[in-house]
């Protein structure tokens, strides 16, 4: 699409609306997240959306990893089945991470509790194979942070730790102001 003359906002807006063709139910965050450059607030509007870069030198010196559950789910079942009363307080933690974008020990308790905010809003956001990765996260004591990005019920643990992973389960991400990507270990 970038032969086409578009703007990075008009190819994330063409990939949403292709991803809405097969899940009418995505979300709007990771097209426009992955698709636009650097760390970013994203604020989504009815007609348009915004990004307002956020500059923070903390992430200097954390690592992103990518860990993948190898679940396979259906997230539009997933989503459908979400309590968007609870959704609220997910929302909130987007907020505090803007506020405490400088403080590492801030980043790492937010992602934790919004991952478990996260589970309380479906029963299929976790599985079996979903709660043994938690459990092998949670005893690794490099692993500062860790969420399950997307639905839910499977997919990818994003994983912030301050030591290099060098285990092939993991993938590791790197984001610039041409947007975000991942390579193996």
């Amino acid at each position: 699409l970038l032969n086409l003359n578009l703007s990075q906002f008009e190819i994330c807006k063409t990939a949403l609306d292709i991803e809405h063709k097969f899940n009418p139910l995505t979300g709007y965050q990771d097209s426009y997240g992955c698709g636009l450059g650097g760390l970013k607030r994203l604020f989504f509007y009815e007609d348009k959306v915004i990004s307002k870069p956020i500059t923070s030198k903390i992430f200097n010196n954390i690592n992103l990893y990518l860990l993948n559950t190898n679940s396979i789910r259906s997230s539009n079942k997933i989503l459908s089945s979400v309590n968007f009363k609870k959704v609220s307080g997910l929302l909130k933690s987007v907020e505090n991470m803007e506020s405490a974008i400088n403080n590492k020990a801030d980043i790492y308790g937010i992602l934790n509790s919004a991952w478990h905010d996260k589970k309380k809003t479906s029963k299929s956001i976790t599985s079996k194979e979903v709660d043994a990765i938690e459990k092998r996260l949670e005893a690794d004591k490099r692993v500062k942070a860790f969420k399950l990005c997307g639905a839910g019920g499977g997919g990818y643990f994003l994983v912030l730790t301050e030591e290099k992973i060098r285990d092939s389960d993991f993938l590791d991400i790197k984001i610039d102001s041409y947007g975000v990507s991942v390579s193996e270990i």
